[in-house]
């Protein structure tokens, strides 16, 4: 089955890829389809012997657009098939082997089969529970148990909780993610994706950004940071031991996080996280820790949430004690107003001053999903740390009245 393809470089890095679990993450017009299309059709070479599973969203998409875009292929490539939809298992089959067409709106009669490899067509649209059942049918050792996904984003559910951080650049990883981007596709119409673009309101609308750009965004109102722009704000960092590292200590049970800040000609650069859960989440483990990862190096200096004074009754003394007693240097701190606290982070974000190293997924995390609906303290903990850090540093200040002197 040798033929020759005209590939973008996302296609065919999410076509050869070797890793378990793949996503191209793409806009529309990208070639989504047509890229798990060619997925399919490798493995159909390299694995006869293996059955193989097609899913999609509805099962109008699976037979409108998912299936359609694959018989596409096998025509242009004249490959011989045989189409069965009807009956408890649809499937077509190809030469000797059978891949099994299934929607997941019904995805509990999903359960019978065993395939080799898998290629799920709008991914990010599909309940978890439903992904789940797929995965435990990819049991042929005929197969490689390959897992591949073809999607537009849908906001920041399941496909951003375990892919995003995944570069599919990166090898010999388990799980990739890959990304295209809809004016990247040469093949399309001339002046398609200037229209797309129009009908989205401009590079700048979310929309636009999730549709057009495969993007991960919040499409609902009130992203508390709204000014975070991973493009702009994700960048590899190493410290540097001429400056003194800041460590931003936020207090909770069963959650303790701290982030490591180093302030560089007015720049704050997030190079660590300290995240402690569960049984070990104390202010004991998190001081030994801060520790072991940066004494003697650096001049340490934490920057802890100051409700930490108050002395705890499952220990001898309050947090901050805790912290003093190893030795670390703890400035005085009373916290801010919250509003104020994220007004100032989005200021520094806006001005491009905050830099967060990819290895600090959290703090990624909580800027790009927290909203004003949530609840900060259940789901904000990194984020707060370092608040606390750049209001110490540099404060929102309020600009005072001038006083006048009338002589009477």
């Amino acid at each position: 089955m040798n033929h020759n393809l005209n590939l973008l470089q996302g296609q065919y890095d999410f076509i050869t890829s070797d890793a378990k679990k793949s996503l191209l993450l793409a806009g529309i017009g990208y070639g989504k389809s047509f890229s798990g299309s060619h997925f399919l059709l490798k493995m159909l070479s390299e694995y006869p012997k293996a059955k193989g599973l097609i899913t999609a969203n509805t099962y109008t998409q699976l037979i409108n657009a998912t299936l359609e875009s694959f018989i596409g292929e096998l025509d242009h490539l004249n490959i011989p098939f045989k189409c069965i939809l009807g009956g408890a298992k649809k499937h077509i089959k190809i030469f000797n082997t059978k891949l099994y067409l299934y929607s997941l709106e019904r995805y509990d009669a999903i359960r019978g089969i065993e395939v080799g490899y898998w290629w799920s067509d709008e991914s990010a649209f599909a309940k978890h529970e439903a992904i789940q059942v797929c995965r435990g049918r990819l049991r042929d050792r005929n197969g490689p148990l390959y897992e591949r996904h073809t999607t537009s984003p849908n906001g920041y559910n399941w496909t951003y909780e375990e892919f995003e951080n995944k570069d599919g650049k990166n090898k010999n990883k388990k799980i990739a993610l890959f990304r295209g981007i809809t004016k990247d596709n040469i093949f399309l119409p001339e002046g398609y994706y200037d229209s797309l673009l129009e009908d989205y309101g401009g590079i700048n609308n979310p929309l636009a950004k999730q549709e057009l750009f495969g993007q991960f965004v919040n499409l609902q109102s009130g992203a508390i940071y709204w000014a975070f722009d991973r493009n702009i704000h994700v960048k590899p960092f190493t410290p540097n031991r001429s400056f003194p590292v800041y460590v931003g200590q936020d207090f909770n049970i069963d959650n303790m996080e701290g982030v490591y800040i180093q302030y560089i000609s007015g720049v704050f650069y997030c190079f660590q996280e300290n995240i402690l859960k569960h049984h070990g989440a104390n202010t004991d483990a998190a001081a030994s820790k801060i520790c072991n990862d940066l004494i003697p190096k650096y001049n340490v200096i934490v920057i802890p949430d100051s409700t930490g004074k108050a002395v705890k009754t499952s220990s001898s003394g309050s947090d901050i004690e805790i912290l003093k007693r190893y030795g670390l240097n703890v400035a005085t701190t009373t916290n801010p107003f919250i509003r104020d606290r994220q007004n100032t982070v989005n200021i520094l974000l806006k001005q491009g001053r905050i830099i967060i190293d990819p290895s600090c997924t959290n703090l990624i995390k909580e800027f790009e999903t927290i909203s004003s609906r949530d609840k900060e303290g259940d789901k904000a903990h990194a984020s707060v740390a370092l608040g606390y850090v750049v209001y110490k540093l540099e404060p929102l200040r309020q600009k005072k009245k001038q006083q006048r002197t009338v002589r009477l």
